[in-house]
């Protein structure tokens, strides 16, 4: 046989698989497309345009809210435990007219409220676990006109109440006669007594004289007794706060607070009527100062 023939019988043979196997091809090609379009088809005749239909805004709304709607976890909230607060209050009449002392007692209070009882010295209130509140009792043992020596004399009965704390004010306003000596002696013979009681005591300097209108509603002195008088008295209320700060004592300082720029008593402070007591912003101050310096004392 003519060796061209017999190849051109093999490229006709090859020539026909190879157009078989397009046509299987493209025959499977156009019956997979048909089945995907019956089920376009399908879709599209299941589809009701006079439903509502859900846009992508409508649907991330839903999932927002529905995030929205999930309720916390709610915290534990404190268990307190009750505490009683006993503290008392000896001095002059700058203690005396603070009365019931209504103010301190309800600042005390709200300073006091669910102290930590695990870390007691830190300021911050706890979310959980267990808590310490006090119930705050303020005996006020302050005579007016009496000085520190009759101040320490009353002492026996301020011990007898039992008081959780001992403010002593400076008696500042009534110690005129006294040398310093004298005051820093009777003032620590006042703490070693307490403090032989195991009673926490705290140091009051109150608040500070003007000289221009000292005592002018009491006494009807000159302007140079009234200032020698006022000067005295400041001398006394910064013998209190050197003493305390030598002694390590807790202090209770308003004579600072309540000075104005020129060196005198802020009159906000003082009042009107006897230019002598503290006003009511006075004893507002007087009561946050102690409030002060108890909680430091209690935790």
């Amino acid at each position: 046989m003519d060796i061209r023939l017999i190849k051109l019988c093999l490229a006709l043979l090859v020539f026909d698989i190879l157009a078989n196997w397009v046509v299987v091809a493209e025959t499977e090609k156009i019956i997979a497309k048909k089945q995907m379009g019956g089920q376009v088809l399908a879709e599209m005749a299941s589809f009701d345009p006079s439903l509502p239909q859900e846009s992508f805004g409508d649907l991330l709304s839903k999932k927002l809210i529905a995030q929205a709607n999930v309720q916390p976890t709610p915290s534990p909230t404190p268990i307190p435990r009750t505490k009683t607060l006993k503290v008392a209050l000896l001095g002059d009449s700058m203690i005396q007219t603070m009365g019931e002392a209504t103010y301190l007692t309800n600042i005390l209070e709200q300073k006091l409220e669910c102290i930590n009882e695990s870390y007691p010295s830190t300021s911050l209130r706890i979310k959980t676990g267990s808590c310490i509140s006090y119930h705050v009792t303020v005996l006020n043992f302050g005579v007016g006109s009496t000085n520190l020596e009759q101040g320490l004399n009353r002492l026996p009965q301020v011990l007898n109440a039992n008081p959780d704390v001992i403010v002593v004010e400076s008696f500042a306003y009534n110690n005129s006669s006294m040398s310093t000596s004298r005051f820093r002696e009777l003032l620590e013979e006042m703490i070693n007594k307490i403090k032989n009681k195991h009673i926490k005591v705290v140091l009051l300097a109150t608040i500070a004289p003007n000289g221009r209108l000292y005592a002018v509603g009491v006494n009807g002195w000159s302007k140079e007794e009234r200032w020698l008088a006022s000067h005295n008295t400041m001398r006394f209320l910064q013998e209190t706060i050197n003493f305390a700060i030598e002694k390590g004592i807790p202090l209770a300082n308003a004579y600072s607070a309540s000075l104005a720029p020129d060196g005198e008593g802020n009159t906000i402070y003082i009042d009107k009527e006897t230019y002598l007591h503290p006003s009511k912003l006075g004893h507002q101050l007087v009561g946050q100062k102690i409030a002060e310096a108890i909680t430091g004392v209690v935790k």
